[in-house]
């Protein structure tokens, strides 16, 4: 709008097992652009996972550590209604979430020194990318086909989407007279 350039924040999902992922550019890493991000990503994959490993961002954790882990309540909420665990990443361990981190390069690599119109423009780009290239490679570390890897043996693993989207709400305090 305004003709200067902006640069959009990368939201990446990996799955475990077969190492298909989602991308998705966003404007704003606040709760409700990681979740609505997460639930694209679900809905792509065409299934739930029961399980999150998360990286300790205020999206999802407020306060991470070894041991009193708050989760954040709409985030809590979001994974109770897809039906998922959340597992926190235990700080200064990064070699925990190697699968995503090693990715993320991949992913940033994929649309360096592109020029893009608007964020929508973006995201159809990285899904071509993700879908013609990124997904039909031979992985490094399981010397398989990802998408063959995903669709023969991590598909079916997957729980079904619920029937509705999650309703987002905001949490807060608020003062009022007695």
């Amino acid at each position: 709008v305004t003709g200067k350039r902006r640069r959009p924040w990368l939201f990446k999902m990996v799955l475990g097992y077969s190492r298909h992922s989602y991308h998705e550019a966003v404007w704003h890493q606040t709760a409700e652009a990681f979740i609505r991000c997460q639930e694209n990503a679900l809905r792509y994959f065409g299934g739930v996972v029961r399980l999150v490993r998360l990286d300790n961002l205020k999206a999802g954790i407020l306060k991470g550590g070894w041991y009193d882990i708050e989760t954040n309540p709409l985030y809590q909420a979001f994974a109770q209604h897809y039906g998922f665990a959340i597992i926190p990443h235990r700080p200064r361990q990064p070699w925990i979430k190697g699968k995503v981190e090693s990715g993320v390069g991949h992913s940033q690599r994929a649309v360096a020194g592109k020029n893009f119109t608007s964020l929508e423009e973006e995201n159809e780009y990285l899904r071509w990318w993700n879908d013609k290239i990124a997904s039909q490679r031979i992985h490094g570390s399981t010397k398989r086909q990802v998408w063959e890897m995903f669709t023969s043996d991590e598909r079916a693993a997957l729980q079904p989407l619920p029937a509705e989207a999650f309703g987002m709400f905001r949490c807060g305090e608020r003062t009022v007279h007695p």
